[in-house]
């Protein structure tokens, strides 16, 4: 990772979707643009989802438009605290760094796997691309992103362990 990544929020690698690509991943409409979600897992850890523009965000993740927006700026200014470690095969994934810059910031990264065919079942599951060596914890978050990512807690899910997650609309 070079030194400008270190320091830089990843809103600045990545544009902010614009509304339409917002209400289209809400809506279940696709192909469109990638999309990033958050969640935390069982324990607490912070997890960004990249659903492909093709797959299944859980409905409680939409908030509205203006409250996204927020978080995502507010996550991709947290300063970095790790070191990302990309699984198998995962690096080439991420040509732009965004992944590596979320996974700087302390987030387990999982992407969809277009690469099957966009019009592929939206029912598999997401893969675990790169882990962070110091996941990023709910409790160093303060205010609003720690209640809008509590909300979106996978009860299931512990992101160390799982390096596949099935996401439904209701999950």
């Amino acid at each position: 990772m070079n030194s400008e990544s270190k320091s830089a929020p990843v809103h600045q690698f990545h544009a902010i979707c614009e509304a339409e690509d917002y209400k289209c991943a809400r809506d279940g409409i696709g192909p469109v643009a990638d999309f990033e979600w958050f969640a935390i897992d069982e324990p607490g850890h912070a997890g960004v989802f990249a659903d492909g523009g093709t797959t299944w965000i859980p409905d409680r993740f939409f908030l509205g438009y203006d409250r996204y927006v927020s978080l995502r700026e507010a996550l991709g200014s947290l300063p970095v605290i790790a070191t990302p470690v990309f699984e198998p095969r995962a690096e080439m994934r991420d040509p732009q760094g965004i992944i590596a810059a979320w996974a700087s910031k302390g987030f387990f990264c999982y992407d969809w796997p277009v690469e099957e065919s966009p019009n592929a079942n939206p029912n598999r599951p997401y893969r675990l691309v790169c882990r962070p060596s110091l996941p990023l914890a709910l409790r160093a978050l303060g205010g609003q992103c720690r209640e809008y990512l509590e909300l979106m807690r996978l009860h299931t899910v512990i992101f160390e362990r799982d390096s596949h997650v099935l996401i439904t609309r209701n999950t």
